[in-house]
């Protein structure tokens, strides 16, 4: 919310940001039903995102879920952007670089106002 809103509420209530601990269970629901190497640990990651809300880690799995399928479909497509029939479509688990990218690619968007 911006200021001009947050001035017009009678009362804020202070919602603080997910701990390490929080943030490990958070990572763990979410990637459960994904394929991952064991590089990818739900602890490490939680280590790496501090700052982050629940909503920010939610994207930031989203993020490392969809890029095993764009490696997919650029391996299936052409360079036409026709599919290939002979490409294997086996969708490979979420990596390590998966994780790097994506948490190069998203940052935390929470501000705590003082106020």
């Amino acid at each position: 919310l911006d200021m001009a809103m947050l001035r017009r509420l009678e009362k804020r209530i202070l919602v603080p940001l997910p701990d390490v601990d929080a943030r490990t269970a958070i990572f763990d629901y979410l990637l459960q039903p994904h394929t991952k190497e064991e590089a990818v640990s739900p602890g490490a990651l939680a280590e790496r995102t501090e700052g982050y809300s629940g909503a920010d880690v939610m994207v930031l799995c989203k993020e490392c879920a969809m890029r095993p399928l764009r490696r997919l479909m650029a391996q299936i497509e052409d360079e036409d952007g026709n599919p290939d029939p002979a490409a294997s479509m086996d969708l490979g688990p979420i990596t390590a670089q998966d994780m790097a990218a994506s948490l190069a690619a998203s940052k935390p968007s929470a501000r705590l106002y003082a106020d």
